[in-house]
């Protein structure tokens, strides 16, 4: 039997159970992360039923849906409790597990350099194939030391200047004697396509970085790259250090993986993380699998469910 959609009616009368409260949290855990259903819409008998309150004898309604597709923006649940320090300690515990190995770095020394004068890593990006040589990269300074760096490896090297306009993300390309094309994130995934492979996609912007990976997560951008350099800063620039923010770039870091990349080199500098990722598209790992495929529910936690409806 295949579950695509699924629609679960916990009542949950003694919130001070904590057996039975956990018991709960181990199915829905299940849910998640064993059999890749997603929650998208929930209500309550009372609206006190959804603050932190002793009230009893609440009604939840849960719908789920199976494989949104890897395109769709999928919020984690919390790490544990949800406080800052447990959020932080997730998501630097993912940054600093790689998941591949480079087995022949690009040889461009003054690469790392030029991004983090102090340091003495090698360069974070795998070597480039001969017949691939195409390079984007997005950031606001037009004289990024790394783009001669790539056009010394003979890349050819397109780079866009992202801006926000009227609300909606627009790159900006030069196009001879510095007049500058207005790219939609439609145009610029035309223009990749047309590219119809991309070594590497470089997003290097402090204050936008995470808008640009999301909008190119949302739009299938990343899908015709071989490689992602990405600078990630920590901080959110609104909310500062703050539980939410630290659980949504952990979610982008995973959808990441959900798209077939994986990370195999990072340097740490201040509160930001410089990551480097390489698509596998041929080898789908366990969470790929997760989110592709089509899962059934075991005997098991059917059994659990069951229990603890009735």
């Amino acid at each position: 039997m295949l579950i695509y959609s699924f629609f679960l009616i916990p009542f949950i009368s003694d919130k001070l159970d904590d057996d039975y409260l956990f018991n709960w949290y181990r199915s829905l855990y299940n849910l998640f992360y064993h059999q890749g259903f997603r929650l998208y819409h929930t209500s309550a008998s009372s609206p006190l039923c959804l603050q932190v309150t002793v009230m009893e004898s609440c009604v939840y309604w849960l719908s789920w849906i199976q494989n949104p597709g890897e395109q769709v923006f999928v919020m984690h649940p919390p790490a544990d409790a949800g406080a800052l320090e447990l959020e932080e300690a997730r998501v630097l515990d993912h940054i600093n597990t790689l998941q591949e190995e480079c087995h022949a770095f690009l040889e461009a020394p003054n690469l790392v350099s030029t991004v983090l004068p102090h340091s003495t890593s090698v360069t974070g990006v795998c070597s480039l194939e001969q017949h691939r040589r195409q390079v984007l990269i997005f950031s606001k300074n037009r004289e990024l030391p790394v783009r001669q760096v790539f056009r010394e490896a003979d890349c050819d090297v397109y780079q866009f200047i992202p801006v926000i306009q009227y609300g909606n993300l627009i790159f900006k390309q030069e196009s001879g004697h510095r007049r500058l094309n207005e790219l939609t994130m439609d145009d610029l995934k035309l223009f990749v396509k047309r590219l119809r492979t991309v070594d590497v996609i470089d997003i290097h912007y402090t204050t936008m970085e995470w808008e640009i990976l999301s909008g190119f997560l949302n739009n299938g951008i990343l899908k015709f790259a071989h490689q992602l350099i990405f600078q990630a800063n920590m901080i959110d620039r609104v909310y500062g250090r703050h539980p939410a923010s630290l659980r949504k770039m952990y979610s982008e870091l995973r959808r990441l993986e959900v798209q077939g990349f994986l990370l195999f080199h990072s340097i740490p500098c201040h509160m930001s993380e410089f990551l480097y990722y390489q698509a596998n598209k041929g080898k789908i790992n366990a969470l790929e699998a997760l989110y592709q495929g089509v899962t059934l529910f075991s005997q098991v936690e059917i059994s659990l469910l069951y229990d603890i409806v009735m």
